[in-house]
């Protein structure tokens, strides 16, 4: 039996999300190397910085660099008859599945995760992450953080413990956990093989056709499987009553809560509970205290309540809270409590009055700003296939419509790049929460054009915006203010 050990470098964390920046094959019987193949990878997107520091890898590195699709075939010829062994193998697998499945060819084979077999043959170690474990058993890794030399560590890795207990042993002690699933009796094993790796809404439906559910998924067959499991997936009596599954793929989250939204409330399934009740559970809020200065607070939020500025996620309540502050030149501390701080260039350090006013006033003005809605934009994000683009238009924080295209034109209109959608109350919390998020960028893989309201016959985007689309692209994380791409 042969082994193929493998180590990427990516853009990003997911293979919905990012691409693979540099690929090392090492090939083994277990005792010795047979065979070995490395490249960098051209990712056609930008490298984060972050990456780059980590790894070493920048853009100009990868510019005369072959495209996955280059080596796909190469690839997949090494991979399809091998063991595939990874540290943490279910990231590397992910992304190289993912990838050869966009170049048209399938990769099935069994997967061997040194991470988890290192737990059961070196018992009791501090951290099983790569490098750390490889210097508590000697083995020095040469060019970490990079695909070959993380490949080369983790070949010794390999070779010592498949030497301590044995390939059979070493393959049990590795092997994933499988889930046990029990399908309706209606849903074959090829119904749900062929349902898309990929983010969008599936649906159950009854003998009928009725939708019984309706859900969204960042990976439609994972999620689908999950209702599915023995242990924790739907009960006997609801699996009898599924006759067919259906799907929509949508290329992004953002998108896929917007067609999951619209569909139950167009259909209203009947196992539908939580979607049915839509509800953002915490706000931004201010309060006067005693002697009439404000304070700043992300709290929880009575159903029905109209207070602060809405959120769905705390986390997100808090770091908009956080760049409001920053954005605003609002004392931290005095945000948050009487104390207020001791720096003589803030303005705690001037008059009782004086302070209460500077302080209230621009505590007005953050939340005034954030609180805005009277704006139009263009949300892109990723398309169903690597050509395309997603395109959501919001205004006034509704969803005006949605939908898919190729090419953005040089002076976009929305009214040409999007099917209008109905205006329901879940589809504006979604499109509220995302917008704010990405305009504290939180979310780089989102792009905004910021429209001026006119019209509706009048409404598009001017030339020049193009031009600051892309200073966007390449710079995803700007200030608030700057995010938003301003039309002329």
């Amino acid at each position: 039996m042969q082994y193929a050990i493998v180590d990427i470098e990516t853009t990003g964390g997911t293979p919905q999300d990012s691409r693979i920046t540099e690929i090392c094959v090492v090939v083994t019987d277990g005792y010795a190397v047979l065979n070995r193949f490395e490249t960098l990878l051209n990712p056609g997107v930008s490298i984060p910085i972050g990456i780059t520091q980590l790894t070493g890898i920048d853009n100009s590195m990868v510019a005369d660099a072959p495209v996955f699709a280059d080596i796909a075939g190469s690839l997949h010829h090494l991979l399809h008859d091998k063991v595939f062994v990874a540290h943490n193998v279910n990231f590397d697998f992910s992304f190289i599945q993912s990838a050869l499945k966009q170049c048209g060819l399938q990769l099935q084979v069994p997967r061997m995760c040194t991470a988890r077999a290192a737990r059961k043959v070196y018992p009791g170690r501090s951290s099983y992450s790569l490098g750390t474990l490889c210097n508590s058993l000697g083995i020095h890794i040469n060019n970490r953080h990079r695909a070959g030399g993380d490949a080369d560590g983790t070949v010794i890795l390999f070779h010592n413990m498949f030497a301590e207990v044995g390939a059979d042993m070493l393959m049990q002690y590795a092997g994933t956990r499988v889930r046990q699933h029990q399908l309706p009796l209606h849903i074959d094993h090829a119904t749900v093989e062929s349902l898309p790796a990929s983010p969008g809404v599936y649906h159950f439906l009854s003998a009928s056709g009725k939708p019984l559910y309706t859900g969204k998924a960042i990976n439609i067959k994972k999620r689908v499987l999950q209702h599915f499991d023995t242990k924790r997936g739907k009960s006997a009596l609801q699996l009898e009553q599924i006759h067919q599954v259906s799907f929509e793929e949508s290329g992004s989250e953002f998108m896929a809560l917007l067609i999951e939204a619209e569909a139950i409330e167009r259909n209203w399934p009947e196992w539908n509970k939580a979607g049915k009740t839509p509800h953002l559970k915490f706000a931004i809020v201010s309060y006067p205290t005693a002697n009439g200065e404000f304070r700043l607070q992300a709290a929880k939020r009575s159903r029905g309540s109209s207070m602060g500025i809405a959120y769905s996620r705390l986390t997100d309540a808090r770091s908009t809270l956080s760049t409001m502050i920053r954005e605003f030149g609002i004392c931290p501390s005095r945000a948050y409590s009487n104390k207020g701080c001791e720096q003589t260039s803030c303005y705690c350090s001037f008059s009782e009055e004086e302070r209460r006013s500077i302080h209230n006033e621009r505590i007005e003005e953050a939340m005034e700003k954030t609180r805005e809605s009277d704006d139009s934009y263009l949300i892109l994000c990723k398309g169903r296939k690597r050509e395309e683009k997603g395109v959501i238009w919001i205004q006034n924080g509704s969803v005006m419509g949605r939908g898919f295209c190729e090419m953005i034109p040089e002076n976009p209109d929305p009214e040409y790049l999007v099917t209008r959608t109905k205006d329901i109350a879940e589809s504006r919390i979604i499109a509220g929460a995302f917008l704010r998020r990405i305009m504290n960028g939180m979310l780089p893989e989102y792009q905004l054009v910021a429209i001026h309201s006119r019209p509706m016959d009048e409404m598009h985007v001017e030339g020049e915006a193009a031009n600051a689309l892309n200073a966007f692209q390449n710079n995803p994380r700007t200030s608030r203010k700057t995010q938003a791409i301003q039309a002329i």
